[in-house]
């Protein structure tokens, strides 16, 4: 078996492929001379999808942000794109009392709280010494503060704000809104005129990674390769080796594991300045639940519920802590009898080392108490996400935060600086969505990020000879 290659890339998620691609398609000496090295024993990284009946579900990447990307380019060329686009948040907005939120308030609320994170898009690279928690708070406490609504409408209103808050922990993948930097929220940017941000696949993320895959020569991917050192001689050749003894030589290395897991990665030469940032940049968890029952028992106006607890606070001796982290539950494409929720902050641990009929059974223990019917069956199966726990991962997607405030440049773009060996020539290359500077914690972003880290070696080797 062949040991030797030009590049060696780490990682076969939408940052691999996307590298892969990008040498395979290059008119040079890198368009064969490659090899992916994953980890897990499939491709796509954070995207699993599975079959559920005749449709699918996925645990991982859900949606293409925006359409003016290569990825949506791909899909619409493949027939990929499903005629039916998602929002977030639908459905009633229901009290842990059984009261329901009058729609007037539910609107009023979102619309303040979306006006005041666009605010915070106007402190883009303004060292604040903030974060977009404590500047969402003071500036919601100002709006009630300023409003005449009567306290008892204030004081639902507030209640609204803390599924919010639950809601921006969930998708931001933080542990704390606290913990979200408020100079580097208005980094994100999500293309296309429409600015769609909830793209559905037909078959899934999974049926776009066989896209992709296919695209590649056969065994051009070696499944379950865990790399645990890269090292560079004074030559400037790199070896490879991975925790089954297996070592591979290489003349440059794209790496594109997760932020999670680069923080872990102690046999992987970087800078100073790089090994810094991935300290300082977040990565923390969010996860998924999905509750398939035998039959729907919920009607046809039924779209979706979103959990309000009274005064933002949760009956410990009721419930396990876990459900106090959850927004709601929501339909699932395709899948008529199934319903599914987001968990975020410390109870996606918590999910994740819970039996999935324990969690399942306590999620409709949930169900019932808000809407005050004890007829509402268990679940005949459950299905639920393990990205935090899962060793490959580590977590949700990546987030800058308030210790990252300091530093002269975007943590994607110090990310995207090459490490050097001796004679300064570029030998390590990391890629992902946490290398992205705008388009952070998407699928897009990282296939662009290995796009473009494979693009600058390939640039490199124009002027100079391996």
């Amino acid at each position: 078996m062949n040991n030797n290659y030009s590049v060696v890339i780490i990682g076969a998620g939408m940052a691999g492929l996307g590298a892969a691609l990008t040498l395979q398609t290059s008119k040079s000496q890198f368009s064969t001379d490659f090899i992916l090295l994953e980890a897990q024993n499939r491709p796509g990284g954070r995207i699993e999808t599975l079959q559920i009946g005749s449709s699918t579900i996925d645990l991982g990447a859900q949606w293409v942000h925006g359409t003016d990307t290569d990825l949506y380019d791909i899909l619409q060329e493949n027939k990929l794109i499903h005629p039916v686009t998602s929002d977030e948040g639908l459905g009633i907005y229901i009290r842990d009392d059984g009261h329901i939120i009058d729609n007037f308030l539910v609107k009023k609320v979102d619309f303040e709280v979306g006006r005041i994170l666009e605010e915070c898009e106007e402190y883009l690279d303004i060292i604040t010494n903030s974060s977009v928690g404590e500047f969402l708070t003071k500036r919601f406490g100002e709006f009630l503060k300023k409003s005449d609504y009567s306290d008892d409408d204030k004081i639902i209103m507030e209640e609204l704000f803390d599924w919010h808050v639950r809601f921006q922990v969930i998708d931001n993948s933080c542990e704390d809104l606290n913990k979200l930097s408020l100079k580097e929220w208005g980094r994100y940017s999500c293309l296309g005129k429409d600015g769609q941000q909830h793209v559905n696949i037909k078959g899934g993320y999974g049926a776009l990674v066989d896209v992709l895959v296919k695209k590649l020569p056969e065994n051009a991917i070696q499944y379950n390769k865990v790399v645990q050192y890269v090292e560079i001689s004074s030559s400037g050749a790199i070896l490879i080796t991975c925790d089954d003894g297996s070592t591979l030589h290489a003349q440059s290395v794209i790496v594109t594991c997760s932020l999670g897991v680069l923080k872990h990665f102690k046999g992987l030469p970087m800078s100073p300045k790089v090994k810094t940032t991935i300290a300082n940049m977040g990565f923390d968890g969010m996860g998924k639940v999905f509750l398939e029952f035998d039959s729907k028992w919920w009607g046809s106006d039924f779209n979706g519920i979103q959990l309000i607890w009274r005064n933002g606070k949760n009956s410990s001796d009721e419930f396990p802590d876990l459900l106090r982290h959850l927004s709601g539950f929501d339909l699932v494409l395709d899948q008529n009898n199934m319903l599914m929720t987001w968990v975020g902050h410390k109870g996606v641990r918590e999910m994740e080392e819970t039996d999935a009929e324990i969690v399942g059974k306590q999620c409709v223990q949930l169900l019932r108490k808000f809407l005050a019917d004890d007829s509402i069956p268990f679940p005949v199966k459950v299905y639920k996400s393990k990205w935090l726990t899962n060793p490959y991962i580590r977590g949700g997607y990546s987030h800058s935060t308030p210790s990252c405030d300091s530093e002269a440049l975007p943590p994607g773009r110090t990310l995207c600086e090459p490490f050097c060996d001796e004679n300064n020539v570029p030998r390590v290359f990391l890629a992902g969505e946490a290398a992205h500077e705008s388009h952070f914690s998407t699928t897009h972003g990282a296939f662009e990020s290995g796009q473009m880290q494979a693009r600058k070696l390939l640039n490199f080797t124009q002027n100079f000879q391996y």
